[in-house]
């Protein structure tokens, strides 16, 4: 796969650590991220952005949580639930990438945009009822990853 949009994360795929522990990207493959479309985007491919951060780190990325889930469909299923037992709605189709402080927020991007890089969105379940629970980050895929690889990369916790 052609990487377009995450080329800075691309470049990173083993960090060191000061504590000398390694943490390596781990990608899931182009037959799974399909399966994942198929599932959860009514077989439609995903915005471009998403599916070079499946491709490249689907599976284990160090600057993004996915929980305790063991692969990305349980983890998709795991926040669903959670958004049910808020009584909490999304009715656009969406993916989820990053799940800490799990039971209490996760960041996802809506898959009905025209956009390739689409921006990234914040639910938080004990928001309010009145649709203060969603609120937008204001930065791409991309721009959101670029900018937490550069804070991990300077030694800091990119959480």
């Amino acid at each position: 796969m052609e990487i377009k949009y995450l080329k800075k994360l691309n470049n990173y795929p083993s960090v060191q650590r000061a504590s000398g522990n390694v943490f390596y990207l781990e990608g899931i493959p182009l037959e799974d991220i399909q399966n994942l479309e198929t599932l959860f985007n009514n077989s439609q491919p995903f915005p471009t952005a998403l599916r070079e951060l499946l491709f490249i780190a689907g599976k284990y990325c160090y600057v993004l949580a996915y929980g305790v889930s063991e692969n990305q469909s349980a983890m998709q299923q795991k926040q669903r639930n959670f958004l049910l037992r808020y009584n909490r709605l999304l009715t656009r189709p969406f993916f989820v990438v990053d799940a800490y402080n799990e039971g209490e927020m996760f960041l996802f991007v809506y898959l009905d945009e025209s956009l390739t890089d689409p921006v990234i969105q914040q639910a938080v379940f004990d928001g309010n009822e009145d649709g203060g629970w969603l609120d937008s980050l204001n930065f791409t895929l991309s721009e959101y990853i670029d900018n937490r690889l550069t804070v991990y990369l300077s030694g800091s916790n990119p959480y």
